[in-house]
C-alpha cells in the first residue's frame, strides 16, 4: 500500500502496511488537519486495519458506494457454491483489493459444505466479521425492497474480530473458501 499525505505545509511521505504507531498517529493528526487528506494506493493484501487506525478511507469507498459492479448485487440470493464465492470475492478484491473469505463448516470429498459465513481477511490471516451492507446487497433478491440498493463503503465491511484465524483452519481452495472441518 502507497498511502500520500498531504496538508498545508507539509510534503508528500510513503510508507508501507508495516506502520508503526508513531506514524499511523502522525496521518492521523495529519487527516484531522484543515485541509488534510490522505490518499490511498491498495494493493492485494494490504491491510485493512491499518486504514482503519488511521481514519483513512478506503479509495474505493466512493466507487464502490455510488456505482458498485451491478452484475454483482443479488448474485448469491439463490445460495452459492465454491466456485461462486471465488468469482464473486475475486472480482471485488480484483476492484479494491479487499480479502474476503468465506468460512465454510465442513470440507469431504464433495467439496465444501454446510452453514458459511463471509468474512474480511484484514492481513496476514487476521478476520474480521463481514459488516456493513455487503452481504446482504449480495445475498437478497435486487428486485425486493429489503435489498439495500448498493453495498456500502468498502472502509464499513470490517467488523469486528473474529476468534480464529485462517492458519487455524484445516483446509482452503488457495482462493476465498476455507473450511472449519476437514472430512477426508
Amino acid at each position: 500500500m502507497t498511502m500520500v499525505g498531504t496538508a498545508s505545509g507539509l510534503n508528500p511521505f510513503e510508507f508501507g502496511i508495516a506502520a508503526s504507531k508513531d506514524l499511523a498517529k502522525t496521518v492521523q493528526e495529519l487527516v484531522h488537519q484543515p485541509g488534510g487528506r490522505v490518499l490511498c494506493d491498495v494493493e492485494p493484501g494490504d491491510n485493512l486495519e491499518t486504514l482503519a487506525a488511521i481514519g483513512a478511507d478506503h479509495p474505493c469507498d466512493r466507487r464502490w458506494s455510488d456505482a458498485p459492479v451491478p452484475e454483482l448485487r443479488g448474485c448469491m440470493d439463490d445460495g452459492y457454491t465454491a466456485e461462486d464465492v471465488n468469482r464473486v470475492f475475486g472480482q471485488i478484491h480484483h476492484d479494491c483489493g479487499i480479502t474476503l473469505v468465506c468460512v465454510w463448516d465442513y470440507y469431504d470429498a464433495y467439496g465444501p459444505g454446510g452453514n458459511s459465513q463471509f468474512h474480511v481477511d484484514v492481513g496476514t490471516g487476521t478476520l474480521r466479521e463481514l459488516a456493513g451492507e455487503l452481504c446482504r446487497w449480495l445475498n437478497e433478491n435486487p428486485h425486493s425492497p429489503a435489498s439495500p440498493p448498493h453495498p456500502g463503503a468498502p472502509s464499513t465491511w470490517a467488523g469486528d474480530l473474529v476468534e480464529f484465524c485462517l492458519d487455524d483452519l484445516p483446509w482452503h481452495d488457495g482462493r476465498h473458501n476455507y473450511a472449519v472441518r476437514h472430512d477426508i
